[in-house]
Formats: structure tokens, C-alpha cells, sequence
């Protein structure tokens, strides 16, 4: 009974994933407001009823696709942190780097974090947790005996929260992001998290893995 349950199980798990990409990508191309269950469902290939099988309505689906989105963020971080480069700072500016790809490569996120409804109807819990898991990581990555930097928890959350705030104005209005904002947050950021013996700051820094 369970092997002809698994396709059944994979097919279903298809068309879920495929309402939720169907999602993102209309976020990258339309405002929020714009988009409804009827347009995402005929995106998709699926009927609206099919659609509502799975998602009680257009938030659900993008609530769905934030909590991935997060998922996705803790998994980019730990992939720049699995070969630290030589210098504190150097993993500073890489981190940055990193989240910048993400924002590029996720256009949709943007828009629903930090100018949506449904991201602000997420349990506050949530988004504490998704701050802490990353900040655990930047803490312990820093305190890596090459650097042996001691950043309290307190101060990487500090920094989580300015890169999150930094980094939306940075692609606010610039799809790219705005390299004079992305450079200015590396600045911000070693200078807040490392000595300053440990960490010489170029403000004209800002490209990948300038040191």
C-alpha cells in the first residue's frame, strides 16, 4: 500500500512546489496587490480548485513562500561560512556578498518582507528565531580560532538587524541592489564587529572579498 502511495505523495508534493515557484516568480514581475489565486493557478497549470487543495488563499501561498525563503537564507549563510577566508573582515564582506546573490536571485522576497501583508502576519516568534539562527552562525563563525574574535550574541543580532534594514534600502528601488548602500553596510559592519586593529577599513571598499 506505501509504494503506491509514495507517487501519489511526490505528485502532490510537485504541485505544491509548483504553486509556490509559480508565486515567486509573479512577485518578481508584479505588485503584491495584483495577484490572485485565479492568475496564480493558470500560471501554474493547475484548476483554482486543485489551488485550494493545498492553500486556503493568496496569503497562505505567500506565507508558505516566506517561511522556504528563511529556510533558504539559513542554507546561503552556513554555504559562506563552510570555508572561512583569511581575514575577519574578509568573512564580513563575504557574508554581505552572500545575502546581496540571495536578494538578486529572489526579487519576490523583497517585495513580500518588507512591503507586504502576509511576512507581518507571520507569528513574531518566527522571525526571532530565523534572526537568532543566523546570528548563532555569525557569532560562531567569528569566534573560529583564525579569529578568535568574542561577539556576543547581542552584537551579531545587532548586525543581523542592520543588514536586514541596510539591505532593503539597497534594493529598494534598485533591482541589483545599490552598491554605494551594499559597501556602506560592510563598513558599518566592521566597524561595529571587529577591531580595529584586526579589520583595516577602506571605505572605498566593496566588491567580494576586499580586505
Amino acid at each position: 500500500m506505501s509504494s503506491r502511495g509514495t507517487p501519489r505523495q511526490q505528485r502532490s508534493r510537485a504541485k505544491r512546489d509548483q504553486i509556490l515557484d509559480t508565486t515567486a516568480a509573479l512577485l518578481a514581475e508584479l505588485p503584491y496587490p495584483e495577484i490572485g489565486t485565479k492568475l496564480i493557478a493558470e500560471r501554474a497549470g493547475v484548476s483554482v480548485g486543485s489551488l485550494y487543495r493545498y492553500f486556503a488563499d493568496k496569503d497562505e501561498i505567500t506565507r508558505a513562500l516566506v517561511l522556504h525563503w528563511l529556510d533558504r537564507m539559513i542554507t546561503v549563510l552556513d554555504g559562506a561560512l563552510a570555508d572561512p577566508p583569511a581575514t575577519p573582515g574578509g568573512l564580513v564582506d563575504r557574508v554581505v556578498d552572500t545575502f546581496a546573490r540571495f536578494y538578486r536571485s529572489e526579487p519576490g522576497f523583497h517585495q513580500v518582507w518588507f512591503f507586504s501583508g502576509p511576512a507581518g502576519h507571520l507569528d513574531r516568534s518566527v522571525g526571532d528565531a530565523h534572526d537568532t539562527a543566523l546570528a548563532t552562525r555569525l557569532r560562531a563563525a567569528l569566534a573560529d580560532p583564525r579569529y578568535a574574535l568574542d561577539v556576543s550574541l547581542r552584537q551579531a543580532l545587532v548586525a543581523v538587524s542592520v543588514g536586514d534594514k541596510l539591505l532593503s534600502e539597497a534594493f529598494r528601488d534598485d533591482r541589483d541592489g545599490d552598491p554605494e548602500i551594499v559597501a556602506e553596510l560592510k563598513l558599518v559592519l566592521r566597524r561595529y564587529l571587529l577591531p580595529a586593529d584586526r579589520s583595516t577599513v577602506d571605505r572605498s571598499a566593496g566588491g567580494p572579498g576586499q580586505q
